[in-house]
């Protein structure tokens, strides 16, 4: 987990947050959101649940399907108290580039859709949220080649 709590840290650095790069041990809310996450206490078990995933798959599931499903599940575990959106992205396009893939940049004509994505993930419809992701990726490379 070190290396996820230090990608946090990099990229909350700066921010004004109290703990930057250390797993929450206080409760948060998701501003705009109904979702609730996880209680602090159980912040660490279930990221270490995430690597097992992530270790035990990552063979067998597609590429962008393992990036899609561990950036879901690590912004549903929000394990900081901010930067958590960040933190999955770079995870995500962490598991991209290993396989050479291009990393995934959500523009900001696309954060609604990328928002909608992952209410589909915690609504635990994964396959519309990996489409959904699909989508986004489409029309970033549609505008890298225009």
């Amino acid at each position: 987990m070190g290396f996820i709590e230090e990608l946090n840290g990099i990229l909350t650095k700066n921010t004004g947050l109290l703990y930057p790069g250390r797993l929450r041990f206080f409760p948060v809310k998701i501003e705009g959101s109904d979702f609730t996450p996880p209680d602090e206490k159980d912040v660490p078990k279930l990221l270490k649940e995430m690597i097992a995933f992530y270790s035990q798959n990552k063979n067998k599931l597609h590429t962008f399907v393992m990036a899609c499903l561990i950036h879901a599940k690590f912004v549903e575990i929000h394990p900081f108290e901010d930067g958590n959106g960040r933190t999955g992205r770079a995870l995500m396009n962490w598991v991209l580039m290993r396989a050479g893939y291009p990393k995934l940049y959500v523009p900001v004509k696309n954060r609604q859709q990328y928002y909608e994505g992952i209410d589909l993930h915690n609504e635990k419809r994964y396959k519309e949220y990996c489409n959904k992701m699909f989508e986004i990726m489409v029309d970033q490379i549609n505008l890298s080649t225009k």
